[in-house]
């Protein structure tokens, strides 16, 4: 075979050689470059799962985050005192509660607290929307007239309940009185009627006067009290401005009370003694 015929053939399978080293490579290249995307695209998958589950549990994991934080920059009620500073609310005022900042009723709550008349719960919150109860209620107003909180309550439903003491109490001063089967009731809600029937009986106890009303006028302003059966009771505090209505010119007697409207109305009463 001639030289020249030689060096061609040569030539020809060293150039096949390198194309087909370079489609391997560029083959194998390309096989890599996809099972990392892939790999990638399994990992957002796995990370699309995970956003998943948390989604599915981050209310509760939120909420627990939440009460840690307020149960560390609330305060504590565990042993009823105050121990840690609350919140504040945007105006450099320290909350003693780490619901209050920002509400209507903060002012009233930390009132109540710093004279050690209402305690919040043991995350650090006041729960200002929460009912109140009429044993709740009754230890609250002990506290607050000094009573001799020895003693035990007349009644079948509260021997053993932990405000008992503060019951009897204010059985013996004449500022409550139980239902006609003998119970108190100390887990019941307190409604507004009996709130303030509470607040004027225990004006009269300490012998504070309570300024006179004209029906007529406190019907004009509060429609639903006329020839309601605290009419008396809701006049005389609505005459010392402890008592107020709403924006429809009603003050809801029958209405249970929240934490919120008997800690504003305690401490408008507290300031007027």
């Amino acid at each position: 075979m001639r030289l020249s015929s030689r060096l061609t053939f040569v030539l020809a399978g060293a150039t096949a050689l390198v194309l087909a080293m370079t489609g391997a490579a560029f083959a194998m290249g390309g096989g890599g470059g996809m099972g990392t995307a892939n790999s990638g695209t399994a990992n957002m998958s796995t990370a699309n799962m995970g956003t998943s589950q948390m989604s599915s549990g981050d209310t509760t994991r939120q909420s627990s985050m939440d009460e840690s934080s307020m149960t560390q920059s609330g305060t504590t009620m565990t042993d009823g005192t105050m121990n840690q500073p609350g919140m504040t609310d945007g105006t450099m005022n320290q909350r003693m509660f780490g619901d209050t900042a920002g509400s209507w009723y903060a002012d009233y709550a930390d009132h109540m607290a710093e004279n050690d008349y209402m305690h919040g719960y043991t995350n650090g919150d006041f729960g200002g929307n929460d009912l109140l109860t009429r044993g709740q209620f009754t230890a609250t107003m002990a506290r607050m007239m000094g009573l001799d909180l020895s003693g035990e309550a007349p009644f079948g439903d509260t021997q053993g309940y932990w405000a008992e003491g503060h019951i009897a109490a204010m059985t013996a001063a004449g500022i409550v009185n139980g239902h006609a089967d003998g119970s108190f009731g100390p887990n019941e809600p307190i409604t507004r009627a009996q709130m303030v029937t509470l607040m004027d009986r225990a004006q009269d106890y300490l012998g504070l006067s309570t300024p006179d009303y004209d029906p007529q006028q406190l019907q004009n302003r509060l429609a639903d009290v006329a020839g309601h059966w605290a009419q008396d009771h809701i006049g005389h505090m609505y005459e010392l401005g402890i008592t107020q209505g709403d924006e429809a010119g009603n003050f809801r007697p029958d209405e249970q009370t929240i934490r919120a409207q008997a800690a504003a109305m305690l401490s408008r009463w507290h300031e007027v003694q």
